[in-house]
């Protein structure tokens, strides 16, 4: 198999560098605008053309001190190179030129891994990427038709949980972040548990500081809902009559397994949260703290530009 390959490759030297390879069996010097002049080409004793290089004292394999030089354009090499990236798992590019180079050196063997990997069906198939649909404009409540005023368009949505410590017992306390739909603006609240009454109790603080929105959307997530089928099933209680006649609360949920309906909330989390952690690091707050650093988060989210400055 050995003396095949050797061979093979002998052939395409002779194809690719033919007057290199007639010089150097002459013994004369070969033309100095030559691509691999740089390589200080040689013929072992196989009349084989070879890479010097600077190895020629180590320990290492011959074929490894010297490579042989192949010409990425022959149909051969061609195939050759197409063939190891088969054999190796589909290597990617830096690794298959990894491979290559130790017993080739193979002229732009870079372009030329580029090219079998890009009209490698497998490759193609693996790394395709779906289809984009066409993205739909913007819904029509981001566009009040009056002139809007701060959170009279909300998202709302839940997220931690975060660790708390009251008078000695460890608890989770959860954050609810309410979002101008048109603004950005935030408001942050603290949420003592996942329970249809916090997150009820949370709205009421919510109306009370910033008024009552004219829509709000919510997360399709069990929370919410329960807290509208609580509502709902206990309409005659007189506390629950009053807050829902004082709120008219225009219940609009995403659809169900979407959380990208929600993206202008999600990412509002994620800076949230990068801030919330900057400041708290690994400390456990008491609920008194918590509330206070939910404050001063919403301060910064609040001053931060909506443009590029």
């Amino acid at each position: 198999m050995i003396a095949a390959k050797s061979f093979i490759f002998k052939q395409t030297q002779q194809d690719s560098f033919n007057p290199e390879v007639n010089a150097l069996t002459q013994n004369k010097p070969i033309n100095t605008t030559i691509r691999f002049r740089h390589l200080s080409p040689f013929l072992d004793k196989d009349g084989i053309l070879r890479a010097r290089g600077r190895l020629e004292k180590s320990q290492l394999d011959y074929c490894i001190k010297h490579p042989f030089i192949l010409d990425g354009n022959h149909p051969a090499v061609h195939l050759f190179i197409g063939q190891t990236h088969k054999d190796n798992q589909h290597s990617p590019r830096q690794h298959l030129k990894n491979i290559l180079q130790n017993e080739y050196w193979i002229l732009c063997v870079r372009a030329h891994i580029d090219k079998i990997i890009k009209n490698c069906y497998d490759c193609r198939r693996q790394q395709a990427t779906g289809l984009q649909p066409e993205i739909p404009p913007l819904p029509a409540f981001k566009f009040p038709e009056d002139k809007p005023f701060p959170f009279q368009q909300t998202g709302l949505d839940l997220f931690g949980p975060f660790a708390s410590k009251t008078a000695g017992n460890y608890n989770k306390r959860y954050g609810v972040i309410m979002t101008d739909l048109t603004t950005r603006t935030v408001h942050l609240e603290m949420c003592q548990d996942q329970s249809a009454d916090a997150f009820k109790n949370t709205l009421r603080r919510f109306f009370a500081r910033r008024g009552q929105p004219a829509k709000t959307v919510f997360d399709n997530s069990t929370k919410f809902t329960a807290a509208k089928k609580e509502l709902n099933r206990h309409f005659d209680a007189d506390v629950t009559r009053q807050f829902y006649a004082n709120h008219q609360i225009e219940w609009t949920f995403n659809p169900a397994y979407a959380p990208h309906f929600g993206g202008v909330w999600e990412r509002l989390i994620k800076s949230v949260k990068d801030s919330f952690y900057a400041i708290i690091g690994s400390q456990i707050l008491t609920d008194d703290i918590f509330n206070t650093v939910l404050c001063e988060v919403e301060h910064f989210m609040n001053a931060r530009p909506i443009t590029t400055v």
